[in-house]
């Protein structure tokens, strides 16, 4: 019920569609939303970024893609700053560390220029404007192996040498 409006029918709040949130161990559900904070609570300067759910060894792993701006940092130690803040804004994977002892994060920090480039070649290729920016939530293998093509980095450099 809602006390403010003196509505006393259930309420429901939406927070995602089902296809946007990341599932580990049915234990938690990760949202789009929930991801953000932690990363904004890290304090991290960064472009962008985009996290799914991965299979490594038959365990579910949430593999963050993230461009840093100007501060490098190390992915273990993003890892470990992005952990603990999941652990503060979602009970359930607080629940996920301290209950069952699993760690599922796992970072990898792309190159400078990586979304922009993204970004770029999709409005080459005729792409709608709405469409251009990869999903941030379970992007598909062909949007994560754009963002971290190795030819994309040789390219760039070939491009800056000439």
């Amino acid at each position: 019920h809602d006390e403010e409006t003196q509505v006393y029918l259930p309420q429901m709040v939406f927070e995602a569609r089902a296809d946007d949130l990341i599932d580990i161990a049915g234990f938690t559900r990760i949202s789009e939303k929930t991801v953000a904070q932690a990363i904004a609570n890290t304090g991290l300067n960064y472009e962008d970024w985009t996290i799914r759910k991965e299979v490594r060894q038959d365990k579910p792993i949430l593999h963050l893609y993230i461009e840093l701006n100007s501060e490098r940092k190390p992915a273990a130690e993003i890892a470990s700053l992005l952990h603990r803040e999941m652990k503060k804004v979602d009970r359930f994977y607080y629940d996920l560390d301290s209950m069952m002892d699993i760690h599922p994060l796992e970072v990898t920090v792309l190159r400078p220029g990586t979304f922009a480039d993204y970004y770029r070649e999709k409005m080459e290729a005729g792409v709608e404007l709405s469409q251009r920016k990869p999903p941030r939530i379970n992007a598909p293998d062909n949007v994560i192996s754009q963002l971290v093509c190795p030819k994309r980095e040789e390219a760039i450099r070939i491009k800056v040498a000439i």
